[in-house]
């Protein structure tokens, strides 16, 4: 208990003043850089106005740039989607659905923020009329939930599920506090991804299982940590188990965010040697042709709306929202790990992030070109590739993203 308060206290006081909120020209040099990415987010609790009430718990979800929303089969579906407009869809999973798991929604500004200006106010009218908008997309037209069972008709239970949808799945971050780690792809991350969340959801809406939320076991976290597990980034949590398997498998959406963050950070780069010494990485570094551990993997915040001028958003209290920050596993080493995302330039800002970056591609090629490979193993639980195999993969793979940092860090 008094690590979860120390870390608790930590994020209060650290993300209060970090520099993790990039402006619009950063994020548009970013995108130029990096055409295709994942934000992997965790957003906090909500606080409504003007009843002050609270929802306490918080929301996992993704945001992919490099994939389209496909509803010709009748239910939420992605396609990859590498150029052009209309190529970056939220996706969230909420528990008020029962023959899907997730909807897409096109856009982030319109995923995170209702399409709302920053300088406009929100008010109960504009929620309801984003509302009707949804309902005329016809992205939640499909959804079948037991929840309003007390519905007239069909039109009333559709303004029941997107009453509840916003600010889930719609405008997540109108009153929610929202951290994101922002994630490289590759094309064959990406195809990865789309292939998983299409499985989920064909497997409850065309194969007719019924999506029942458990905060344990199938859960939005669970979505959006086996979407990034799908592009080889963080562990996978197993959905749907019974007894004691539950508590293994625990998917909190801070716990998510943070486990991307780590897993995505410079201090987990691997040298050569410790790359061969897990078959799970050998397996993802040839199989998508990328370590996790990047540049350009950067932690980014976003604000509720109305955070600066508080009168601007009469429908939640965007000072009151905090960001959740739980480990049930790890409290000592993710206290750790919060300080280092508020208070450490490389992980938050392209630039650091890209020298730091260079000097460790650097250094461990040096270190890669100088090796005798008849003096190592590789972990004999790999059977797909050899030493020599793997090495060669290492050693081009760093050339490479030396020449490329070194164009990116030119363009700055």
């Amino acid at each position: 208990m008094k690590n979860l308060l120390s870390l608790v206290l930590v994020l209060a006081a650290a993300v209060a003043n970090a520099g993790i909120d990039p402006t619009p020209q950063q994020d548009a040099k970013y995108r130029k850089l990096y055409p295709l990415f994942i934000d992997a987010c965790s957003a906090g609790l909500r606080v409504t106005r003007p009843d002050n009430k609270g929802q306490p718990w918080g929301h996992g979800a993704l945001l992919i740039r490099g994939a389209e929303l496909d509803l010709s089969q009748g239910y939420p579906r992605l396609r990859v989607k590498t150029r052009g407009p209309g190529n970056e869809v939220g996706v969230s999973a909420d528990g008020q659905f029962n023959n899907i798991n997730w909807v897409g929604v096109p856009g982030e500004k319109l995923f995170f923020y209702g399409d709302l200006d920053s300088r406009a106010k929100l008010t109960n009218d504009v929620r309801n009329a984003l509302i009707e908008r949804m309902i005329k997309t016809g992205w939640f037209s499909m959804v079948q939930s037991d929840r309003w069972t007390m519905a007239r008709d069909r039109d009333e239970e559709m303004q029941m599920i997107l009453n509840e949808a916003i600010p889930i799945d719609v405008a997540m971050a109108w009153g929610r506090e929202t951290l994101c780690q922002r994630i490289p792809v590759n094309e064959k991350q990406l195809q990865s991804v789309v292939e998983y969340l299409n499985r989920v959801n064909h497997y409850y809406f065309v194969e007719g299982h019924k999506y029942t939320w458990d905060f344990l076991t199938n859960s939005c976290g669970h979505l959006a940590n086996n979407g990034m597990h799908a592009a080889g980034v963080v562990e996978e949590k197993k959905v749907d188990q019974k007894g004691l398997e539950k508590f293994f498998n625990i998917s909190i959406p801070t716990n998510f965010f943070l486990h991307a963050v780590r897993d995505t950070s410079s201090e987990k780069f691997p040298s050569f040697k410790k790359l061969i010494d897990d078959d799970e990485e050998v397996e993802t570094f040839m199989r998508f042709g990328m370590i996790p551990a990047q540049d350009g993997a950067l932690t980014r915040r976003l604000r509720p709306h109305g955070y600066d001028n508080p009168a601007l958003n009469e429908v939640y209290d965007p000072r009151a929202s905090k960001s959740q920050y739980l480990d049930i596993h790890l409290f000592k080493s993710n206290n750790s790990l919060v300080r280092k995302f508020t208070t450490d330039a490389s992980y938050s800002d392209l630039k650091p992030n890209l020298e730091k970056f260079l000097a460790i591609y650097r250094k461990n090629l040096a270190n890669a070109e100088k090796l005798n490979l008849q003096d190592l193993e590789m972990d004999n639980e790999v059977r797909s590739y050899t030493l020599d195999q793997v090495h060669a993969a290492y050693i081009n793979y760093l050339r490479t993203k030396i020449k490329d940092v070194e164009s990116k860090l030119a363009q700055l």
